[in-house]
């Protein structure tokens, strides 16, 4: 194997704080139906929501300052 890999693998393990990363975001378990695709769309649906939230937000602010 690559040293460089060696060396990273190493350091994301001992590290306590590059360990937690790496256990969830690396080393998660991931159902095989989870897609990019899925990903994608749920991240789309959070910005729509966001975008609506703010939309809201700044709408009541637009009507108190009339």
């Amino acid at each position: 194997m690559n040293e460089h890999y060696l060396f990273t693998m190493r350091l994301l393990k001992s590290h306590p704080i590059l360990g937690l990363v790496n256990s969830y975001m690396v080393d998660s378990p991931q159902p095989a139906s989870l897609s990019y695709m899925w990903n994608f769309g749920s991240l789309l649906g959070l910005c729509l929501v966001i975008q609506i939230v703010t939309g809201i937000t700044l709408a009541m602010i637009k009507i108190l300052l009339i």
